[in-house]
C-alpha cells in the first residue's frame, strides 16, 4: 500500500512539472513592470522589467490574473494585464494561486465593440491615480467617478492613464483598454 502511494505521488509530481514546462511562453512587457515576490500587489517589488523587454512566463492564474515570470536575473510575479503577446494556453490552473489576493471573479469576458473604445478614447477624463497595478476583477473605491457610455451597460474611468470599463453596480473592473 505504501509503495502505491509513493508511486502515485511521484507520478502526480511528474505531471505537475510537465504541465508547468509546457506552459512557458515568451511575452513582452507593455510598460515598465514591477516584478513582485508573490502573486499580488501587496507583495514586495523584487525587480523591474523595462517596457518592450521580453520575459518568459512560467504560468498564470486565470482568476487572479497574475503570472510567474523570469527576465534575465529577475524572477517573480507580474500582473498579466501588462504583458503583450500572452497566449490563451498559458494558464496552469482555473483557480487562485496559493497566496494570491483575489478581488472577485468575472462571470463573462467582455469584448467591447470598436465604437465603445472610440467613445472612451475621444471622451477622455483626468485619470485617477491608484498606487498599485490595476487588473480585471479589482473593485474601485466608491469615491471614484464613473462615466456613462451611451447605450452601453458598463461605465468607464481612466485609472493610472489607462481607460477601464467598470460594472456600475459592483464597481468591478471588467476590461482594461490597451
Amino acid at each position: 500500500m505504501k509503495a502505491k502511494l509513493i508511486t502515485s505521488a511521484a507520478a502526480l509530481a511528474m505531471l505537475a512539472m510537465a504541465g508547468t514546462a509546457h506552459a512557458q511562453q515568451t511575452v513582452v512587457a507593455a510598460s515598465d513592470l514591477d516584478v513582485r515576490a508573490g502573486p499580488g500587489a501587496e507583495h514586495a517589488v523584487v525587480g523591474i522589467i523595462a517596457i518592450d523587454s521580453q520575459a518568459t512566463v512560467l504560468g498564470c492564474d486565470r482568476v487572479s490574473g497574475w503570472c510567474e515570470v523570469e527576465a534575465g536575473t529577475v524572477a517573480g510575479w507580474v500582473n498579466s494585464d501588462f504583458l503583450d503577446e500572452l497566449g490563451p494556453d498559458i494558464y496552469v490552473n482555473e483557480g487562485p494561486v496559493d497566496g494570491a489576493v483575489v478581488s472577485g471573479s468575472i462571470d463573462a469576458v467582455i469584448d467591447p465593440a470598436p465604437p465603445v473604445i472610440s467613445y472612451i478614447e475621444s471622451n477622455r477624463y483626468d485619470p485617477v491615480v491608484i498606487e498599485s497595478e490595476i487588473s480585471v476583477g479589482e473593485i474601485l473605491p466608491g469615491d471614484i467617478e464613473l462615466h456613462a457610455i451611451p447605450d452601453y451597460e458598463y461605465r468607464y474611468v481612466y485609472v493610472n492613464d489607462r481607460p477601464v470599463l467598470v460594472e456600475p453596480d459592483t464597481r468591478r473592473i471588467v476590461y482594461i483598454v490597451r
